[in-house]
């Protein structure tokens, strides 16, 4: 083991040749990757397993945050989705009371103006009968304004609550 080898080409009389343009990939120590605690431990496992009592302690440690970690990361996504869900639904709830209030509010009226339409008609009707009765009899400006009277009410009857709105 004396002997030296001796090389042919050292590079040493310029006859190298540039490599590739490109880096060569660097290999970045994990624990500095991420800064979380379970890189953290991995790295140390890999890097100074015998402060962490060995080899094997050190592997099952380091995969037991790892583990862990995993679990954490997939509850938080999952947590996520299922505040995602609550607040889509929880929006769709508030729209849909938002609908039952004005749908009750247009069935209170409907029934409301259902009274006042039914009475302007009775009354119109009445009033119509009573002033053609006048009219019969002589009283011809009475009967007339209550014949006309009569007459608005029966349209009004009859045109105020008949169309059905949007809702």
């Amino acid at each position: 083991m004396t002997e030296i080898p001796h090389l042919e080409e050292s590079g040493s009389a310029g006859t190298q040749q540039a490599g590739p343009a490109e880096e060569a990939p660097s290999a970045k120590l994990r624990p500095l990757e991420g800064l979380g605690l379970a890189d953290r431990v991995d790295g140390l496992a890999t890097t100074q397993p015998q402060g962490m009592g060995g080899d094997v302690p050190a592997q099952l440690i380091a995969g037991s945050f790892m583990q862990l970690s995993g679990d954490l990361k997939e509850t938080k996504f999952e947590l996520r989705n299922s505040q995602k869900k609550f607040e889509d639904t929880s929006a769709e709830l508030s729209d849909c009371k938002i609908r039952v209030a004005v749908l009750e509010a247009t069935v209170d009226t409907f029934f409301r103006g259902r009274y006042l339409k039914n009475l302007s008609l009775v009354v119109g009707t009445g009033l119509i009968g009573i002033g053609v009765e006048l009219v019969l009899k002589d009283v011809k400006p009475i009967g007339h304004s209550l014949w006309v009277l009569g007459a608005l009410l029966l349209l009004f009857g009859w045109f105020s609550m008949g169309h059905k709105g949007k809702t």
